[in-house]
């Protein structure tokens, strides 16, 4: 169960007040294979009308000769949740140890953007020491359905690569690259960085965790990422965070947004203080 509520600055980024209800099921077919689901209710709090409810995933997962399989329509999200964090319909296999490999084909779609297209995505994870990852992925659209997107062409590929290092008992450094060749009306170029101050656990009350981050999302590189959410895109800036653990199984947040509009160069700046219950 998650509540939100977001409050603009300065920009076009409008007030919301929502809820989430997300009800997950897992079912053993054999000591191999699991099926799973999520439904999802979602309320918009600021206005007197009925909820809407979702089947969102029905898929398999399992294991075949050693490789992790998922087979059905499921949550994916690629590294660091910079390029998207859509539904996709398809299969998933997953590999390795040091050098970590996850392949996808099928179709990925978000309701949000309604941004949809046939996709292929190899993703790779490198261990080069205790403290750091490396990380590179190749992404490719095809038949692509742009819905509020500012891309002209069909078919575009993305690329991105980074890593993420613990330089400290507690900090955590991320940074990412990203490069597309997509048709639009914004730069193909983008990146994220993100500095995390401790780790919060949400089975350990009192924890909690501080993030500073910097980045850059157009619509030629970052397709639904988790931050385009609730920036909505084309845009640069800054963000400073907390998420804090006050007893267990409920995580609090707040964050703070300040940048601009890549485009026009107007101020886009939001607060947003979300509280989460698990269960």
């Amino acid at each position: 169960l998650r509540a939100e509520r977001f409050m603009k600055g300065a920009g076009s980024i409008p007030n919301t007040v929502k809820s989430y209800f997300e009800v997950y099921t897992d079912a053993k077919i054999n000591d191999s294979w699991t099926a799973k689901s999520k439904a999802k209710i979602e309320s918009d709090m600021d206005k007197d009308s009925d909820a809407t409810n979702t089947m969102t995933n029905v898929y398999a997962e399992g294991k075949l000769s050693g490789i992790a399989v998922k087979v059905g329509k499921f949550d994916t999200v690629d590294g660091y949740a910079y390029t998207h964090e859509d539904p996709m319909s398809g299969v998933q296999l997953s590999f390795g140890n040091k050098l970590k490999t996850r392949l996808s084909g099928g179709t990925i779609s978000n309701p949000n953007n309604y941004f949809s297209a046939d996709y292929g995505a190899a993703e790779f994870s490198y261990k080069l020491n205790k403290a750091t990852n490396l990380t590179g992925a190749y992404h490719v659209f095809r038949s692509v359905n742009k819905g509020y997107k500012t891309i002209k062409n069909d078919d575009f590929e993305l690329g991105n690569i980074g890593f993420d290092t613990l330089f400290a008992k507690n900090l955590r450094f991320v940074a990412l690259y990203a490069k597309s060749d997509a048709n639009a009306s914004v730069d193909d170029t983008g990146y994220f960085t993100e500095l995390d101050y401790k780790y919060m656990d949400i089975n350990r009350p009192g924890s909690f965790m501080i993030m500073l981050r910097n980045f850059k999302l157009t619509d030629a590189t970052a397709i639904s990422s988790r931050y385009d959410s609730y920036t909505h895109g084309n845009v640069k800036g800054t963000e400073l965070g907390i998420c804090y653990a006050p007893v267990k199984n409920v995580e609090t947040g707040l964050k703070y947004f300040w940048g601009k509009d890549v485009n026009s160069n107007i101020d886009k700046n939001f607060f947003r203080g979300e509280i989460k219950f698990f269960f």
